[in-house]
């Protein structure tokens, strides 16, 4: 089975296994309920055969870009599983990072960046969050006009607002440099690439009001 069949074979695994947990909640007698809790956790023992970790570290070429589309899919369908998800995003991260795919880079430490903040944040609110996946969107802001998607070239105004929202919770980001990142947020949006490209991108010219709302939120707490 290759990655991309893993990862749609996945996704049906988890719609099964929340049928499963729904059918524990349905009228039944005290044998019936035992014997519904025995069968799903005899399926879910099945279901949960993590065939994805196995063989995400020999994949590459077309086989990777299928994983890859394969997973934004799971994503953007609202499916969530941090720590299977991250462990296929580190090594697309890697072998991306290598072939300079740099839409697929942001995509890759976008989606990192909001499972990793999701899972964190139901393990321990209190645990700061690291700013290294929204940095490294940003580092690849020189290559604006290089991303052919509207919507990823969004992500790097995106990662600015997350940075100043979230920077109380952020390991690392002294209130200096939450000012930076808002300069830095202006001065993109102001460069010849972005007006160029995206004067007119409702997205990014609402993102970047929203940026400066986040910072007088910040500033006056």
């Amino acid at each position: 089975m290759s990655i991309s069949d893993a990862i749609n074979e996945y996704k049906k695994n988890i719609i099964e296994s929340e049928e499963l947990n729904e059918s524990l909640f349905t009228k039944k007698n005290k044998e019936e309920w035992i014997k519904a809790l025995h069968n799903r956790a005899k399926r879910l023992t099945e279901l949960y055969d993590r065939d994805v970790e196995k063989e995400i570290n020999r994949v590459d070429g077309k086989e990777m870009d299928d994983a890859f589309n394969a997973l934004y899919d799971l994503y953007l369908d609202g499916f969530d599983d941090a720590p299977l998800m991250i462990l296929v995003l580190k090594r697309m991260e890697e072998y991306y990072s290598k072939a300079k795919d740099y839409e697929k880079m942001i995509v890759s430490y976008s989606i990192h960046a909001y499972e990793s903040h999701e899972y964190i944040s139901r393990l321990d609110p209190t645990v700061p969050l690291n700013i290294d996946l929204y940095q490294a969107i940003l580092d690849l802001k020189d290559h604006y006009k290089e991303i052919e998607r509207p919507r990823i070239r969004w992500n790097f105004f995106v990662a600015y607002y997350n940075i100043i929202a979230a920077s109380e919770f952020l390991a690392g980001v002294s209130p200096d440099r939450v000012y930076q990142y808002l300069l830095e947020a202006e001065e993109l949006f102001e460069s010849s690439d972005v007006q160029e490209l995206d004067k007119d991108n409702q997205e990014i010219v609402d993102t970047i009001e929203e940026i400066r709302q986040g910072f007088l939120v910040y500033s006056e707490r």
